[in-house]
């Protein structure tokens, strides 16, 4: 019927999409959190769709009298009883989610897997696989806590030469505010890209003291020119002329010396408790390398004949009196991992103001948290897990899953590259492809 109640003949129009992967709600906007009690929890995302009907371009609704059943088959779990999936509906005008119950869960008739033995032995060799990852990231966890424990030197910058074919500024700065760089005379700095910024600055006289340096990371340097009328700000590297820079080379060359020489010290103070963990790890990926043999040995050497694996396939159903967007899933509380993360760009600029959004690909989960200069997320460092914004120009810059998983909690803050792909999205197969999740069809 249409919105006035009036009944609806002929043939109409109906709209139905389902979301099934992190990359379908990303570019939905759909939420994908519930707030009960003054807590938040997030969806797995099991059944997510959207259901409309139109006539001639006017968007009509359920007869009171009437509904719409919805089935849909979940993966079994080994419980006597079929699960059921909590309810969802999205009120569109608040942008919340509205409980409406559960689904009704029934076993489908158990039908045996046919499974030969080729595929038994890739089954083992992918449950194997797994259980080498997570001792290598447990291990790699250890190492990382140990080498914490003691305290590093800072490895010294290698001073570079100007480029000649670039403009440079040449400014008396303060020298505290740049301590590392006291022992190098005459420095000059060179600004990065953005012409705009470097052509205002051209035509307006500046003070020493309307202008100030910032550190970012390694050699790259936040420079800002303010003087009330104009806040400008640019990326600049410290660079030398060829005298100063051979100068300032053998300085570092001697830095370096004393570097190497401290971080030996470091390293042989954990030395043995890390040859250890280490010997640990090999012993124990030696142990499942053994008990992977075997398995698959024995696979390879029974009679000619198929293993017989019995699945229980739950089948889900649910009845809807209005059209919208319906979710059935199961909740579950953020992680209780937390971490201080700043995002970067390649040439070490942060990212700030702007959205976070992070995936994990296990629970195929979306979750979203607000960047400004750094962003505190919850994760499960045992998943696999996926980072990325939307940056200004419509391009998506990215941390894929092993730079995910090199994040320690127990630092103040991780400093994280994000990989900004150059490439225009132009439809859903541009961000499939980008986020690797999802099929382009």
């Amino acid at each position: 019927m249409d919105n006035n109640g009036n009944p609806v003949s002929g043939n109409i129009d109906i709209r139905y999409r389902s979301l099934k992967n992190s990359s379908d709600i990303f570019l939905s906007g759909i939420p994908m959190h519930f707030d009960s009690l003054g807590a938040r929890y997030h969806f797995t995302s099991n059944q997510l769709i959207e259901i409309y009907a139109e006539k001639d371009g006017r968007e009509l609704r359920i007869d009171p009298k009437k509904e719409i059943s919805i089935e849909f088959p979940t993966s079994g779990k080994k419980k006597e009883k079929p699960e059921e999936m909590d309810l969802f509906r999205l009120n569109i005008k608040n942008k919340k989610w509205d409980y409406r119950g559960k689904t009704n869960a029934s076993f489908e008739n158990v039908k045996p897997n046919v499974q030969g033995k080729e595929e038994a032995v890739q089954n083992i060799e992918n449950q194997y696989s797994n259980l080498e990852n997570d001792l290598i990231q447990n291990y790699q966890e250890k190492i990382r806590t140990l080498e914490s424990s003691v305290q590093y030197p800072s490895q010294p910058i290698m001073p570079e030469r100007y480029d000649e074919e670039r403009p440079v500024f040449d400014f008396d700065l303060d020298a505290d505010a740049i301590p590392e760089l006291a022992e190098y005379s005459n420095i000059s700095w060179q600004p990065e890209g953005n012409e705009n910024a470097l052509r205002l600055i051209s035509t307006v006289e500046w003070e020493t003291d309307e202008i100030s340096i910032n550190k970012i990371s390694g050699n790259n340097y936040k420079m800002t020119f303010n003087n009330g009328q104009y806040n400008v700000e640019l990326n600049v590297k410290p660079v030398l002329t060829p005298k100063e820079y051979n100068r300032a080379l053998a300085i570092h060359n001697s830095k370096m010396t004393a570097y190497k020489a401290a971080k030996a010290s470091a390293d042989a103070q954990i030395k043995s408790e890390k040859d250890k963990l280490i010997g640990e790890q090999e012993k124990k990926m030696e142990e499942l390398e053994e008990k992977k043999s075997k398995q698959i040995e024995a696979i390879l050497d029974s009679p000619e004949k198929n293993q017989d694996i019995v699945e229980k396939a739950v089948i889900n159903v649910f009845t809807i009196k209005e059209l919208g967007v319906w979710n059935c899933d199961f909740l579950f509380a953020p992680h209780d991992v937390e971490s201080n993360i700043v995002l970067e760009d390649s040439k070490g600029k942060r990212y700030s103001n702007t959205t976070v959004y992070l995936a994990d690909l296990n629970k195929n989960t979306l979750t979203k948290f607000y960047l400004d200069d750094f962003v505190r997320i919850k994760f499960n460092p045992k998943s696999n897990n996926q980072l990325w914004i939307l940056c200004p120009d419509g391009k998506i810059a990215i941390a894929y899953p092993e730079k995910i998983k090199a994040i320690n909690p127990k630092n103040k803050k991780n400093i994280i590259t994000l990989e900004k792909i150059n490439k225009e999205i132009q439809g859903v197969n541009d961000v499939y492809d980008i986020l690797k999740i999802g099929k382009s069809m």
